[in-house]
């Protein structure tokens, strides 16, 4: 099932406008303040493409999806796709009523990280 989502049209389209937009943390920061409708399709883009981290975080916590095979699966791509969209995540948990925005993703890829990438994950949440 996770193979035939992220092999679809739409995941993939959405997987290329998240790498495009987190080259640079200012470009994730301000796709948080999205206003210009560009700008808020690519917003929409984005989370689509986050939501599925979040759905597999939530799967595992709910013993749906194994923790282990998954963890041997796609740790790499988990946690660097959680640090390039770390600053993105933080200005979302700053808004009101946020806070809980893409929660269970961000717990799961903090648990994953090994010690040079908890470095670079705290760089990319305090980059400006």
């Amino acid at each position: 099932m996770i193979v035939a989502s992220e092999g679809d049209g739409p995941f993939q389209r959405n997987l290329a406008v998240f790498k495009s937009e987190s080259k640079c943390s200012r470009s994730m920061r301000r796709i948080a303040k999205s206003e210009s409708a560009s700008e808020l399709a690519t917003q929409r883009q984005v989370d689509s493409f986050l939501n599925h981290y979040e759905l597999i975080a939530i799967a595992i916590e709910k013993k749906i999806l194994d923790k282990e095979f998954y963890k041997l699966w796609m740790r790499g791509a988990y946690v660097t796709n959680y640090i390039k969209a770390a600053p993105y995540i933080n200005e979302l948990q700053g808004m009101p009523n946020g806070d809980q925005t893409f929660i269970k993703f961000q717990c799961l890829a903090r648990e994953w990280m090994k010690d040079d990438e908890k470095l670079a994950a705290a760089e990319a949440e305090k980059a400006e």
